[in-house]
């Protein structure tokens, strides 16, 4: 095959998998976490476990959120659309080790990030605020609501210290975080605060 036919078969297929995400098949969008995995793995092949090793030292779990059985299932999935290479070492006396790999189609993905307007047009969702259309119709008077927001409070206060316990270990470390990651965490820190702002004067309002 031609490079020119290879370069056209991978667009196509990545034509497929933008288009799939916009139709509603969850087993073509991509997330996120699909696209931090195929950054990192855009620095060289890595095991499951030392990937997300790394997600961890650079604080992306305080700042986007995700969980291990998350980069798991990313991965599979990434692997089953031809994104992402896997190579199988085998051990005598331990599991054998999963190697991941960017391949082609994977890092003309990656090029695409900026177009993708799904993960730039995502509008913020709070599962939270649920409480407040369903309040009457199940039944939850005010003394409900409050309850329902000091437990969202203790959450939100929970997750600005966790991030602000990262920042401080960021800032103290000998290798210090890119501009751009710290811009991330400023972020995150500035979203929190006035979110836990809103709700306490939510809970001063009601009676």
């Amino acid at each position: 095959m031609s490079s020119f036919s290879a370069g056209r078969q991978i667009d196509y297929r990545v034509d497929r998998l933008i288009a799939n995400a916009y139709n509603g098949d969850e087993t073509m969008t991509l997330t996120q976490t699909d696209y931090i995995i195929l950054a990192y793995l855009a620095g060289g092949p890595e095991h499951g476990y030392r990937l997300i090793e790394r997600m961890k030292e650079d604080n992306l779990d305080a700042i986007v959120g995700f969980s291990v059985p998350n980069v798991y299932h990313a991965l599979r999935k990434l692997h089953a659309q031809g994104a992402v290479g896997l190579k199988v070492k085998k051990n005598k006396s331990r599991p054998d080790q999963k190697i991941y790999s960017l391949n082609d189609l994977g890092r003309h993905v990656l090029e695409g990030f900026l177009e993708d307007d799904l993960i730039f047009g995502q509008q913020i969702r709070f599962r939270s605020d649920m409480i407040f259309p369903l309040a009457d119709k199940i039944g939850i008077d005010g003394a409900g609501v409050k309850k329902a927001i000091e437990k969202r409070l203790e959450s939100l206060s929970s997750d600005l210290l966790e991030i602000q316990d990262a920042w401080r270990e960021a800032e103290t470390a000998e290798q210090k975080s890119s501009p751009i990651s710290e811009i991330a965490i400023r972020h995150r820190i500035r979203f929190l605060k006035n979110e836990i702002d809103f709700y306490k004067k939510t809970f001063k309002e009601l009676k």
